[in-house]
Order: C-alpha cells, then structure tokens, then sequence
C-alpha cells in the first residue's frame, strides 16, 4: 500500500461520501453514507428523554413510549439507508403527531432538525 494524503474537513449540517474505498486495489468497503451530526444527536436526545419519562410515567404508559420509540427507530433508519418508503417525510411526521400527540413537543424538537425549515 502507498503512503498518499486525505485530507476531508466537513463544516455544517451534513456529508454525503460515496463508495469509499480503502487499499491500492481499491476495495469499496463501503456504499453511500449519509452523515448528519445534527440529526444524530436529535435522535440521540429524544431517546433520552423518552427514557427519563419512562422513569417518571405510571407503568400502564409504557407501552405508548416503546411505540412510539419503534416507530421514530424506524424513521431514522429510512432516513439513514436513504429510503422513505411509501410515505414522505411530511406524511410521516403528521401520522406520529396524530397517534402521539402527548408527545408534541419532544417531535417538534426532533422533527424540526430532521426536516429542516418544515416547522419554521
């Protein structure tokens, strides 16, 4: 392998870093990666509150907290593989505001950087 130089900055919301490829053959290790950090840490943060509520919520609500928790999973995993399914964003972010709307504000909060400018 040959000694070469990489140099990659990324500033701002999110990188797009197609067919990665390590070694002099050119082994792709890896397909399109989507990078976002705001979004990461949005996910990363309504996680955590959904589980300091379920720490202060009666045990009967648990269930409406791993639902809900199952389905925004699965949102960020279509968001990541770059895959939306049958539903758009926007059709998304409106049927979990419907069946969920004890959880308004803990979407608004995520939603908000997911789908940048569909809350301003």
């Amino acid at each position: 392998m040959t000694n070469g130089k990489l140099n990659i900055v990324v500033s701002g919301g999110n990188s797009n870093f197609a067919n990665i490829s390590q070694g002099d053959r050119n082994t792709n290790v890896s397909e399109s990666q989507r990078i976002d950090a705001r979004a990461e840490q949005a996910f990363a943060e309504f996680f955590q509150e959904l589980e300091r509520r379920r720490a202060s919520e009666p045990a009967a609500s648990h269930q409406q907290l791993d639902a809900l928790k199952e389905e925004v999973s699965a949102l960020k995993t279509a968001l990541q593989s770059q895959t939306g399914g049958k539903k758009s964003l926007g059709e998304t972010a409106k049927a979990l505001y419907e069946q969920y709307g004890w959880a308004g504000d803990l979407l608004k909060k995520l939603l908000g950087v997911v789908i940048p400018g569909w809350l301003s």
